[in-house]
């Protein structure tokens, strides 16, 4: 007896695209075909960024708060990476130092008998606050004279603090006296000090103004003061300070 094979059909193009149809729909439709493959059937650490095209994700593909630091690579940020504005101190880690400038601050003097009493009765000018720890400005004129003063002070509102400038005359060592306490005289706390005789006037940039702070509630202060005095009118016109008796004091300040 002779036996024989029936040859195989060809699978034709039609023949495939019916098959695949039917497989579809026996799985439950395209619905279903379209989540044959989900996160969970893809092992974690296995896709990697050769696996990503360039630019192909973006903020909507991440979601909010799930990327920390840890994620980052160490020196892979820059600047060019962050939106202008979009970082405030909120997001920088709590204790981390921040640079403050000083707006500029123009002070109209007050007056007093002599340089004591003029300084007593002129008001604190709040240049920055940190913790127990304030940096604040006088204006004032002694109208025998007359001269007007501009003055930088730092103080504390606990006893124990240090500090160190090239107006002071604290040493901030063992003694109470050098301490920075509630009870220091401002003029042993002076940051930065001018003056100005009449129709003068006096700008100081030297580094005589740089100074370093430590408050007893752990707050550090480095940073530098600036201040320019006028007394009266000046010939060649008053220019930015503007008339009569005035100071400017600005600056900047590193805090944490």
């Amino acid at each position: 007896m002779n036996s024989s094979r029936r040859a195989a059909t060809p699978l034709t193009a039609a023949a495939a695209a019916a098959l695949v149809a039917g497989l579809v729909v026996t799985s439950g439709g395209a619905s279903v075909a379209a989540k044959l493959i989900t996160s969970k059937d893809i092992k974690n650490g296995t896709i990697t960024s050769l696996d990503v095209k360039n630019n192909a994700l973006t903020g909507a593909d991440v979601k909010n708060g799930t990327i920390t630091g840890a994620d980052i690579k160490d020196g892979t940020t820059t600047g060019a990476d962050i939106k202008d504005g979009t970082v405030t101190r909120a997001d920088l880690q709590p204790g981390a130092a921040t640079d403050t400038v000083i707006p500029r601050q123009r002070v109209v003097a007050t007056s007093g008998p002599t340089e004591a009493d003029a300084r007593t009765a002129a008001p604190s000018v709040v240049l920055f606050r940190k913790g127990t720890l304030t940096v604040y400005a006088k204006c004032f004129t002694d109208t025998s004279g007359p001269t007007t003063y501009s003055e930088v002070y730092i103080k504390s509102s606990t006893n124990g603090a240090i500090f160190d400038s090239r107006d002071d005359t604290l040493d901030g060592g063992p003694a109470a006296a050098d301490f920075l306490n509630t009870s220091t005289p401002e003029t042993d706390a002076i940051l930065e000090a001018d003056s100005a005789s009449a129709n003068n006037a006096s700008m100081d940039s030297e580094d005589d103004s740089d100074f370093t702070a430590f408050g007893t509630d752990g707050a550090t202060l480095r940073g530098w003061t600036g201040a320019a005095v006028k007394n009266g009118t000046l010939a060649g016109g008053n220019g930015v300070y503007g008339a009569g008796n005035v100071c400017l004091f600005t600056g900047t300040v590193t805090a944490n």
